[in-house]
């Protein structure tokens, strides 16, 4: 059985995106993709060059993690992408997404990873904390939702122990 050629330039975007480097990132926004024609392999290059570190996918990827239609493995890539860009702008928007019960439970469980990953500044770990807390109660992904709650409690703790221990001395 022979691929098509788009499956086969989709599969040299993974491969660009787990082997090369920023220095890719020019090529890769120079290829020109019809977007109707072909949108998988629009997404496709869109989620590699957000796993090299072009923060100026977020806004596009967070799109469409909220498009059903799009396969949930497709968009737990695009959240890994999120993960690596760091960009907590987004927060507020996968926090809603997270509560959006249409949202799919693959999906949402992988916003709680991201979201827990993003959780870094003290402001922004109160605020998911917080958000996460509240849904925990009534969510169907409350072990996940519990996990990130630990993990992100334990980063506070673990920052407020090495402020404290700075202002000793």
């Amino acid at each position: 059985m022979r691929a098509s050629t788009s499956t086969v330039r989709v599969s040299i975007a993974n491969v660009l995106g787990k082997l090369g480097g920023r220095q890719l990132i020019p090529r890769l926004r120079k290829l020109h993709v019809d977007q109707q024609a072909e949108p998988y392999l629009h997404r496709s290059i869109v989620i590699t060059l957000g796993k090299l570190g072009e923060s100026t996918m977020a806004r596009q990827l967070l799109q469409w993690l909220s498009d059903n239609e799009i396969d949930n493995l497709e968009r737990l890539s695009m959240l890994d992408a999120l993960s690596v860009l760091q960009e907590s702008s987004i927060i507020p928007e996968l926090l809603q997404l997270l509560s959006n019960a249409h949202v799919a439970k693959d999906v949402r469980r992988g916003i709680v990873n991201t979201l827990a990953q993003l959780a870094y500044d003290r402001s922004l770990i109160d605020e998911i904390a917080d958000t996460l807390a509240t849904l925990l109660l009534t969510s169907d992904i409350a072990d996940d939702i519990h996990r990130a709650l630990w993990t992100i409690k334990r980063r506070r703790a673990s920052s407020s122990k090495g402020s404290r221990a700075e202002g000793v001395g």
